[in-house]
């Protein structure tokens, strides 16, 4: 049904021109669209303003609000757009062709004084005059351009070091990035009216015309190859997520003499002192001339798994501790188990119940289970309450102009061995906005949670925050009961300050993150830890960056660097894979080597 402010439009995917375009009806598709969107650099993201609606954003401020006819619909074009903006924000040269098309509604806009407005994406047509002409000539432009930008590359880091201008000065190496972004710009523009062009003429013989649904699958094997290829060119850290600190690249150096996984004395451990709070964010001048000079190189869309990053960016601890900070309040991890109800599981905001003298040991594992491309393993339990979780999580970086985006493809299993019970659930992607400036992050995307043996399942959305206005850091949440279609509660407010829990019965009950009781790690002193434990592995690294000295932490870094190096030389050289130590691989993911559910 469509409500009175709705107009119903008819959308066509153009996956070749990398287009979003819209007519008035479907008789009408023969004639030049009304509007269209350009996909390069283009966001796709759901909206809770109306039902199975969601926004398609470009690069350049347009925007497009729709609204399917029904949830598989929305999923269907959300994935095609994803999938066309992925393509051409890479600048792949695949052409792709659509068969079909399907009918959304579009959701008029309006003004603070209550006046419809026709959004201005709506009069934007494509320039595209004199088609057979324009490619050649732009293309003859586009190579001057080209030889000019090199020219001023070249006359800029053949500029000495140090002086009153040096090839490290500010402005020019802002003005070095900004050439080369746009250059890259102009260049898929040009590649968009190329492709345009030859769609004009009709497909090429014996071309499918076919247009593929891509959905995340698990990461392939790592290759040798590739590993090899990654330590010549230089091993550092990246900015994928997996390995934004110096302890991140501890598990390389793991090998499996052992069956089974090491045993801990709890004797041995000690609460854990290390304060991991992070002074405020913000780019020191120096720092910000090698962060332009790294941007200057990159282009939108670019995967960031390789790039070499300058230790200052790097942080004091690992993924794989970030990781265990997720079981930072054990107490609501644990409370999952004493639910009474399959309704009471799926939704726990509140400690577990017990004697002031019970105490229970939640054991946290975690590893690095592949670099090319970067996954990670983590295994959490509580033998004494039946429950555990295993996970993997495959990070993928993505440069998007002045921010980062890290999509964390995988899923987790909690297990309740008491109930019998498989909850299933996602991750949200990360973003880190104003790298220039004063960084901050955000999470984004949606997240699932889904029991089949009870029925219940939970929808959870990240909101980022819009370009104009809005509020930080917004999540909301429902839960189902799926058999009847129930709504049994709905939850909304901020991921890291205040949450409004609502149920179908009219309780309302409120928590407020920040005043949760955060429990520390027990761990070993790093004197015994083993050589391969992300703490005693860095610890050199770690001490300089937390005193500031970038160059010693670096000094320190090159050397487990090349120890590493030699450690895969070594290996290819016996034909020995690197293999995990605390997980197997299994399917399309990577399972804990003794899980609870095989142990007890």
């Amino acid at each position: 049904m469509c409500c009175d402010l709705c107009l119903c439009r008819y959308f066509m995917l153009d996956p070749d021109a990398g287009q979003l375009q819209y007519f008035v009806s479907e008789q009408g598709r023969s004639q030049k669209p009304r509007g269209s969107l350009p996909l390069i650099g283009a966001s796709v993201m759901s909206s809770d303003e109306a039902p199975h609606m969601f926004i398609v954003s470009s690069a350049n401020g347009e925007l497009f609000k729709l609204r399917a006819v029904d949830a598989t619909e929305q999923q269907l074009w959300m994935t095609q757009l994803q999938a066309c903006t992925r393509r051409h924000s890479d600048t792949s040269e695949s052409v792709y062709y659509c068969k079909n098309s399907e009918n959304f509604l579009m959701l008029s806009q309006f003004n603070p004084k209550g006046c419809v407005l026709v959004s201005s994406e709506t009069e934007w047509r494509p320039l595209l005059v004199n088609r057979s002409k324009a490619p050649s000539s732009f293309l003859q432009v586009m190579n001057q351009v080209e030889g000019q930008q090199k020219s001023l590359v070249q006359s800029i880091e053949s500029l000495p070091m140090r002086g009153s201008l040096s090839c490290l000065d500010q402005d020019l190496l802002l003005l070095k990035a900004t050439s080369a972004a746009t250059l890259t710009c102009l260049g898929e523009c040009l590649n968009i009216l190329q492709q345009s062009a030859g769609h004009n003429h009709g497909p090429p013989s014996g071309e499918s015309n076919t247009d593929t649904l891509q959905t995340p699958v698990a990461p392939p094997d790592p290759e040798p190859a590739k590993d090899q290829e990654h330590l010549r060119n230089g091993g550092a850290a990246s900015l994928s997520s997996t390995e934004p600190s110096p302890t991140l690249r501890k598990t390389n150096l793991l090998q499996n003499t052992e069956d089974g996984t090491e045993v801990i004395s709890p004797d041995e451990e000690v609460m854990d002192s290390d304060d991991n709070t992070e002074e405020d964010l913000g780019v020191l001048d120096d720092q910000r001339s090698v962060i332009l000079h790294l941007l200057s190189q990159l282009k939108l869309g670019m995967d960031l798994t390789r790039v070499v990053l300058p230790t200052f960016i790097l942080e004091k601890r690992s993924l794989l501790e970030m990781y265990a900070n997720f079981m930072a309040h054990p107490d609501l991890f644990l409370s999952i188990s004493t639910g009474s109800t399959p309704e009471e599981r799926m939704v726990t905001n509140q400690e577990a119940a017990g004697a002031e003298s019970d105490s229970y040991r939640v054991r946290f594992v975690a590893e690095q289970v592949s670099h090319h491309p970067p996954v990670s393993g983590f295994y959490c339990e509580c033998a004494e309450r039946g429950m555990c979780v295993n996970t993997h999580i495959w990070t993928k970086s993505k440069f998007m102009g002045m921010s980062v985006g890290v999509s964390m493809v995988g899923e987790g299993v909690l297990y309740l061995r008491d109930h019998g019970e498989e909850y299933m659930f996602t991750f949200p992607s990360a973003y880190a906005r104003s790298i220039l400036t004063v960084p901050w992050v955000e999470l984004g995307g949606k997240v699932t949670i889904s029991c089949a043996k009870t029925g219940y399942s939970a929808n959870v959305t990240f909101h980022t925050k819009p370009f104009y206005g809005g509020k930080v850091h917004r999540v909301s949440a429902e839960v189902k009961q799926n058999s009847s279609g129930m709504v049994v509660c709905k939850a909304q407010g901020e991921w890291n300050g205040t949450l409004e829990f609502i149920y179908s019965g009219g309780e309302t009950k409120v928590i407020d993150t920040n005043k949760l009781p955060v429990m520390r790690k027990m761990i070993r002193p790093v004197q015994k830890q083993g050589q391969s434990e992300s703490r005693c592995l860095w610890q050199h690294v770690t001490a300089a960056l937390k005193e500031g000295n970038v160059d010693l932490a670096t000094e320190h870094k090159h050397v487990l660097e090349e120890d590493q190096r030699s450690g895969e030389r070594q290996r290819a050289a016996d034909n020995m894979p690197w293999k995990p130590k605390y997980f197997n691989k299994e399917g399309d993911g990577w399972v804990y080597r003794n899980p609870l559910w095989t142990t007890h």
